[in-house]
Formats: structure tokens, C-alpha cells, sequence
């Protein structure tokens, strides 16, 4: 915690004076506050989300400036679809106060399945366009 020297000086009205050197030690003791919510997610591409932590918290806030945000678990994957995914969000302020809450993410999947049909060149194919013959 930072410290401050502080210096006060008295005078009476006959001249007489005194001085008193003390420390001042600023704490902080408050931890931050913040909200937290359920928050449903799309898998991308290549079956991986990673959460955003300003898009889950609901504000976070302190009386000091500086705050981390940690997550746990923060990348989800095609194996926690349909899963309940419980999430720890904690934020920090510089003095070390923290504050923690639980979200609930439901991960998505919106990505159609790709059907590749592969080129068989020593396949022999024979296509046939009599009506009512299908090959």
C-alpha cells in the first residue's frame, strides 16, 4: 500500500509553534463490484468459442481504476454442446480485493455439416437417362 508522510505545524498567537511528522497508509477494502448472467454461445469454424469477459460480466466496477477479469473454463468446445457449462468469473482490483460469481453457458452449434462427395477417377460411373432408372 502506498505510503504518505504528512507534516502539521501548529502556531499559537505568541510565536510558539510544534510540528508532528506522521504516515498516512491509503487501503483499499472494498471489493469491486459486478453482475453476472447466463450468456449462450456459437461454436465457430473450427469447434471452438472463446468467451469474451465484456460480453458476459454486467458491468464491473470499483473505487479504484484498474480491474482484471479472469475466467474458468473460457474456451468451449464441440464436447460441451447441450452440456450446462458452469463458469467462475472472478475481477480484481490493484489492492488484491476480488469478487466472484457463477454463470451458466450454453454452448451452440450453428454450423451446418460440410458433405464432401470425393473424385474417384478409377471408379467406373455409368449414368443412365431412360425415365424410371436411376443409377
Amino acid at each position: 500500500y502506498p505510503e504518505v508522510e504528512g507534516r502539521l505545524v501548529t502556531e499559537d498567537d505568541n510565536c510558539n509553534y510544534d510540528t508532528c511528522i506522521f504516515t498516512i497508509t491509503v487501503r483499499d477494502t472494498l471489493k469491486p463490484y459486478m453482475g453476472c448472467r447466463n450468456y449462450t454461445v456459437a461454436l465457430n469454424e473450427t469447434g471452438v468459442h472463446k468467451l469474451d469477459p465484456a460480453k458476459v460480466l454486467i458491468g464491473a466496477i470499483d473505487n479504484c481504476r484498474d480491474i482484471t477479469v479472469t475466467m474458468t473454463p473460457d474456451v468451449f468446445t464441440c464436447e460441451d454442446v447441450g452440456e450446462i457449462n458452469l463458469v467462475e468469473v472472478t475481477i480484481r482490483d490493484i489492492a488484491g480485493n476480488t469478487n466472484t460469481c457463477i454463470d451458466t453457458v450454453f454452448v451452440i452449434d450453428t454450423i451446418p455439416p460440410a458433405l464432401v462427395c470425393p473424385y474417384l477417377p478409377n471408379y467406373p460411373v455409368t449414368r443412365y437417362v431412360d425415365e424410371d432408372l436411376c443409377t
